[in-house]
């Protein structure tokens, strides 16, 4: 909520122009993995080991009781939490609430940094005429209604960053923080004090080149309060160095705001000034990336820490993992350093793994019990995937010097191992999730490299197929992501067996097809469509064989006498599911069938593309027409994509490229029936096949939707053969489909009536 109102603020100043400085631009508000790291590369030498000189807590094997935590015995034990301040009266007519209503002369610090962030005309429909601090705040800290509390606040953001109000802000600096203290103890509800912590911030801002005496007064004010108060003080950091990020003016005081924020999440025990504490630290590093460098270590020490310890609740794990994330530009600073700490991570997972394993866990660790093994595997999966997608590119051995293919390769076979042994009992969904994600982040690095650990890799998804697609959703579309992944990185490298178990009469993915779920289906189409686009021949033709055989089985259903393939299983099914199941095989086509002058579609395939959708599947077969509109539509649309891809196959047409006569027919044609494809080449006859099942398709008993679909065909096809007009018009079939088109024109329904009007030009 705060930050959404400072950026507001900041944004939509007249003086905006001026607050950029050009090399602002370069870094956004957030972390990404893209941004570049301004001044920062090359700042910082830490030793390759992580925490640097805090070896004693982090030993080679890596444990989780040696990353810092921050509770237990060392931590804040001795730490002063004194009680409340005596609330003393104060003078409401004191000389310290007036300040003057005109910016000073002698207030060379705002002026020389132009950072007034609204003129007073901004000010007129928000505040009273005389809108003094202290009136707002006296009224403030006397508010008890929470909508009116909150509009008090809103002004006093404003009027906190009018530049006229710097000097008396500076002045009654002690009596302004001290009474919203009082805010924030009292205040109507919690919304209201979050945004009185946004004033605090805003004030500690202003004080500009005085910023150390407001640093100095929170952190003293932090020792003696509560923690709720703490907090806030805490998250009053977070507006400061947002307004910062947008006029920088504070850089001198970053390092010693960065000391301070870095003793507070080493001590606090409290989740809720830990999260303020690191978004703070975050604001910092977004606007002054060179001073956090000798920090982000011990930062990414604590945050490894909340994150690894099993006590702390989801939200707080999750919140660890983003922050983590949003220091990608820190990550990718010191590559060797990440992959290190990747590389320690690997060996923590293999440890815990082999405490499963011998059913005891080192004295010298927290971990108690079995399920504490499990959580530790599973963190550290999390941390790592999340160090490799901030690492991105870089994380490649092409890209980077520190990286090495045997790394990559070393830490996949590690972690398949780990994998492995762990899933052969019941697992946790967390441990499932983060486990493929990070062999799936890894195969994208090695893609074809990762010869050495596919033994590994399939024994993974043979046990996660025969366990988890009938789990959770989330767990089912993570097995399905890891096996789509597995064959659009190894793809010719597949073993031919993979096919068979993946796709098979036996495979558990088969079920998934009449799933009512459409993210999964999605994924369970993805690992056909990636099948079924591998440019190996005999697995190409192995994939498509299982895919026409389960079409063969469901046409059957629907048309007994139609022929595709012979069956090597069956499978019963209802004629609805037949129908379902015969769509789902043409959308997993569909990226086959649209490849351009595909050679393996046309050669290697047996049918090809064309045969099959045009012949086999009998598009034009009445029961179709009057009981299957949707199949026969589907089956048609699909055979339409595919020769529109393929422009229609007209310049390899023998209507086309025969000039001379033949003893029946011009071209040859009155000898070629519907079932027969010319074998002078793969697409001389496609032309004439395609003009012959248009003919029996342009019948009364066809749905408008699939006359309309034939009808713009046919528009394409007229458009394509332009030229050829005077050759092709001499074809038999070109003349029944020119009568079969023109018999549609006593029509009733105006768009076919329409659409065979538009091909009149044509024959003009």
């Amino acid at each position: 909520m705060l930050s959404t109102t400072a950026n507001s603020k900041v944004k939509n100043s007249k003086s905006s122009e001026n607050i950029d400085g050009p090399d602002r631009d370069e870094i956004g508000h957030e972390n990404t993995t893209d941004d570049k790291v301004r001044g920062y590369v090359g700042s910082y030498d830490v030793p390759s080991t992580f925490g640097g000189q805090r070896d004693s807590r982090y030993r080679s094997r890596g444990r989780v009781t040696e990353f810092r935590h921050s509770r237990g015995s060392g931590r804040g034990g001795n730490r002063g939490r004194g009680g409340f301040p005596p609330r003393t009266d104060r003078d409401e007519n004191s000389y310290k609430y007036h300040e003057p209503l005109a910016g000073s002369n002698n207030d060379s610090w705002w002026q020389g940094n132009n950072n007034k962030f609204y003129d007073r005309s901004d000010m007129v429909v928000n505040l009273p005429e005389d809108p003094r601090i202290s009136k707002l705040l006296r009224r403030l800290c006397a508010e008890v209604d929470v909508e009116k509390s909150l509009a008090l606040c809103s002004k006093l953001q404003e009027a906190v960053m009018l530049a006229e109000n710097v000097r008396y802000i500076r002045r009654s600096y002690d009596i302004l923080v001290e009474s919203l203290l009082d805010v924030l103890y009292d205040a109507p509800s919690p919304e209201t004090k979050e945004s009185a912590t946004a004033v605090l911030g805003r004030i500690g801002y202003v004080m500009g080149p005085d910023f150390k005496k407001h640093l100095d007064w929170v952190v003293a004010a932090y020792a003696v309060h509560s923690t709720p108060i703490r907090h806030l003080l805490v998250l009053s950091f977070v507006e400061t160095f947002q307004i910062d990020y947008h006029a920088p003016c504070l850089a001198d005081y970053a390092e010693l705001t960065l000391d301070k924020l870095q003793v507070i999440i080493e001590g606090t025990e409290s989740t809720d000034v830990f999260m303020a504490a690191i978004n703070a630290i975050i604001e910092v590093s977004n606007s002054y990336p060179d001073y956090f460098a000798n920090h982000f270590v011990d930062t990414v020490d604590i945050l490894v820490g909340w994150h690894v310890d099993n006590t702390q609740s989801k939200k707080i794990k999750e919140f660890a993992l983003q922050s983590l994330y949003k220091l990608s530009r820190h990550w990718q600073a010191d590559v060797s350093f990440s992959v290190n700490l990747l590389n320690q991570f690997v060996e923590d997972m293999v440890a815990y793994s082999n405490d499963l394993d011998s059913n005891e866990c080192d004295k010298d660790t927290d971990v108690q019990s079995h399920e504490d093994c499990m959580q530790k595997v599973a963190s550290f999966l999390n941390v790592f995937n999340t160090v490799v997608k901030s690492l991105g590119n870089l994380l490649s051995p092409t890209v980077s010097q520190s990286v090495s293919w045997t790394f990559l390769t070393d830490s996949l076979t590690k972690i398949l191992q780990v994998l492995n042994e762990i899933m052969k009992e019941e697992v946790e969904s967390e441990l499932i999730l983060a486990g493929n994600e990070c062999v799936i982040l890894l195969l994208k690095h090695l893609q074809l490299k990762s010869s050495p650990c596919l033994t590994s890799l399939f024994d993974l998804i043979s046990l996660e197929m025969d366990n988890y697609l009938g789990t959770e959703e989330n767990i089912c579309l993570s097995v399905i992501n890891l096996i789509s992944t597995t064959i659009k990185e190894i793809a010719s490298n597949l073993p031919i067996e993979f096919i068979t178990q993946t796709i098979g009469p036996k495979s558990d993915l088969r079920l998934l097809r009449f799933t009512d779920k459409l993210d999964v289906l999605n994924g369970l189409t993805s690992i056909y469509s990636n099948l079924l686009n591998l440019k190996n021949i005999p697995l190409l033709q192995e994939a498509y064989k299982y895919v026409l055989i389960d079409i063969q089985i469901s046409f059957s259903i629907i048309l007994p006498e139609v022929h595709i393939i012979p069956i090597e299983y069956s499978e019963e099914l209802s004629k609805d599911d037949a129908e379902k199941n015969i769509i789902f095989y043409l959308q997993c086509l569909s990226e086959l069938a649209n490849a351009s002058n595909s050679i393996i579609g046309m050669w290697a395939l047996q049918p090809s593309i064309l045969e099959l959708l045009a012949i086999k599947m009998v598009p034009h077969d009445e029961v179709l027409m009057k009981e299957r509109p949707a199949l026969q539509y589907a089956i048609l649309y699909l055979l339409y994509s595919h020769c529109k891809k393929n422009n229609h196959f007209i310049a390899s047409s023998d209507l086309v490229t025969n000039s001379q006569p033949r003893a029946n027919d011009l071209f040859g044609l009155s000898n070629l029936n519907i079932g027969e494809v010319s074998s002078s080449s793969p697409t001389s006859g496609h032309l004439a096949v395609i003009m012959n099942t248009l003919n029996f398709v342009l019948d009364e008993q066809v749905s408008d939707e699939t006359l309309c679909l034939v009808l713009t065909w046919i528009a394409d096809i007229f458009v394509q053969l332009d030229k050829y007009l005077p050759i092709v018009g001499m074809s038999k079939c070109f003349h029944v489909l020119i009568t079969n088109m023109l018999a549609l024109a006593h029509s009733f329904n105006s768009d076919i009536v329409f659409a065979c009007y538009k091909e009149f030009p044509f024959f003009t």
